[in-house]
């Protein structure tokens, strides 16, 4: 018995030896322990200069923490050690340094970002309390991140805009608000009193949902005017898995219901679904936020409506760019339609040209307007093929030359590009304005379809007032004012080769300088490609001989009328 105490007594001895020379070597251990602990987090590497142990709390003092050229600078570190510990910082800054590789390095895997918010969200919820409040991030950001329990709490500030989002976790999701805020940067501006929704992980599927009450947003490329909503929200299903992705949409509190779906291969290719069971028009209107509309709003349209849309790009194939829609209507009425609307352009009104103080009468009763039939038919047919050969074999849209435009335009991240048939130009002259915004463009397109498909204007009615209105020089409007302008003549004394030049300005009028041979006065010879084409088409349609084409040339459409007295050069003038 006695000889069991003392073993007792010098392994109870043994142990508080140990013990303190654990405690007093703790600072020396301490950085397999931080290993250890850290081992789940994405970094390459820890350094710190300083470290100081009391009681459950660890501190590091100029801690570093290395990923790749990224570097996480932190002032001090406090980690109190309990069942869920607990993690207070001073001042972090995120930098990016970039450094010449030594040897070429095999490129590394994109990282996968829904992967990367999985874990970060992983290892917060790990702490009970994580204080994080004064986090630097590149470009100018600020942020800072508070969770005590289950709650979380981040604050992000850049510029004028400051965000504030809380979080509260309820079984496997999180349920989130963003609190009120009345933000700008640069041309951006947006409100809101209510933003809330929640977020979950179905397997390695994050899904996102978020109502908003009460929203505003404005940009000058958005709209000419602000945008508001008085309730919208949706649910978005994002999944990622280098390099594929994919992501679903279901519009709430709209009163259209549509799926929006996607899918690419990294950046290289993608394929865009959207399909709107057959719904009322009226819900097709009021799925816009106000604002959106500005001829469209005032209409009640009768019937319904639905929508499938196919947009493909793959650059590895020969068309790069495909779509396919389709679209079926049962029942279409107007019930009724104020001005503007394409219902007055059935009968004669007066317009404005964008930009100009003068106002035309489009009626017969304006000598210089031209009825149909009226406008000689190689003249016509001359014009048409310049600038839209198939307008009377499409429903207001040219395929091939909207997806060149879609596609120039997606690559330059601008408005470079409209591919607008004569239609849609109408439309915008008549019934629009001349903003390069996305709620006129989307207008256009609704209103031109809607033009066509109901047959609102006939084909022959869209021709004849677009040759009266369209610019054709300086506050030169219509054939007939074309017509005196350039060769002093009627739009029934044209020549083909006049016709052909006139329907070659009416791309881009304002650059008319451009189309003239300074020392003939003629045509340049650079367009006789041009000349073939278009007379090619007009003798194909039986207006006139095929021998005649065979002499056609730019040289037969010389400047006779004002025109050489305003952008001729006056030394190249010689007046007969």
């Amino acid at each position: 018995m006695t000889r069991c105490l003392r073993w007792i007594g010098l392994g109870s001895l043994l142990l508080m030896i140990l013990g303190g020379v654990l405690w007093l070597s703790r600072l020396w251990w301490l950085p397999w322990l931080l290993r250890w602990a850290l081992e789940g987090l994405p970094i390459d590497r820890l350094r710190y200069e300083n470290a100081r142990w009391e009681g459950r709390t660890i501190t590091l003092y100029q801690v570093s923490l290395y990923k790749g050229a990224w570097h996480l600078r932190i002032d001090s570190l406090s980690l109190h050690i309990q069942q869920r510990p607990s993690l207070f910082s001073g001042n972090v800054q995120l930098l990016h340094e970039e450094t010449a590789p030594a040897s070429p390095a095999r490129p590394a895997a994109p990282p996968d970002p829904l992967k990367l918010l999985q874990k970060a969200l992983n290892h917060i919820e790990k702490f009970d309390t994580l204080s994080l409040p004064s986090i630097a991030l590149p470009h100018g950001v600020a942020c800072a991140l508070i969770k005590r329990g289950d709650s979380l709490k981040l604050t992000a500030l850049y510029e004028s805009i400051a965000l504030t989002l809380e979080a509260q976790k309820h079984n496997e999701s999180y349920e989130w608000v963003m609190h009120p805020t009345s933000s700008s940067w640069e041309r951006l501006q947006i409100a809101w009193t209510t933003l809330k929704g929640s977020l979950t992980w179905v397997g390695d599927t994050l899904k996102l949902s978020a109502l908003a009450k009460e929203l505003a947003v404005y940009h000058p490329r958005l709209a000419a005017q602000k945008l508001s909503y008085d309730s919208v929200g949706g649910v978005l299903s994002l999944a990622y898995k280098a390099p594929q992705w994919h992501f679903s949409f279901h519009p709430q509190a709209l009163p259209l219901d549509f799926t929006l779906h996607a899918q690419g291969y990294g950046r290289d290719s993608f394929q865009i679904y959207l399909k709107v069971p057959s719904q009322p028009f009226e819900a097709y209107q009021n799925a816009f936020p106000k604002g959106f509309f500005s001829v469209l709003s005032r209409a009640r349209l009768g019937g319904s409506s639905s929508l499938d849309i196919q947009l493909c790009y793959n650059p590895l194939l020969p068309d790069t760019l495909s779509l396919e829609v389709s679209w079926k209507t049962e029942g279409f009425y107007i019930q009724s339609w104020p001005p503007p609307s394409p219902l007055t352009l059935r009968e004669d009104f007066s317009y404005r040209p964008w930009g100009s103080a003068r106002t035309l009468l489009l009626s017969p009763k304006n000598p210089n307007y031209l009825t149909y039939h009226q406008i000689h038919p190689y003249v016509l047919f001359a014009i048409l093929h310049s600038e839209d050969g198939g307008f009377f074999y499409h429903q207001g849209f040219h395929k091939e030359f909207f997806l060149k435009a879609l596609l120039e335009n997606w690559r330059c991240k601008c408005f470079r590009r409209g591919a607008g048939t004569i239609t849609m130009q109408l439309v915008r002259n008549l019934l629009l304005s001349r903003q390069k915004t996305l709620a006129r463009k989307i207008e256009e397109i609704c209103l031109t379809a809607l033009i066509e498909r109901f047959r609102l204007l006939s084909k022959e009615r869209i021709l004849e007032l677009y040759l009266n209105m369209v610019e054709w020089g300086p506050e030169i409007y219509g054939l007939t004012e074309a017509s005196q302008f350039y060769f002093a003549k009627s739009p029934h004394d044209l020549a083909l080769a006049e016709a052909i030049f006139l329907g070659l300005l009416l791309p881009s009028p304002k650059n008319y300088r451009y189309f003239v041979d300074d020392s003939t006065h003629c045509a340049r010879a650079s367009l006789a490609p041009a000349f073939q084409r278009i007379g090619y088409f007009v003798c194909k349609a039986n207006f006139v001989p095929e021998d005649s084409i065979t002499s056609l040339s730019p040289a037969q459409a010389c400047i006779r009328g004002p025109a050489r007295h305003i952008f001729l050069p006056p030394h190249s003038l010689n007046e007969e």
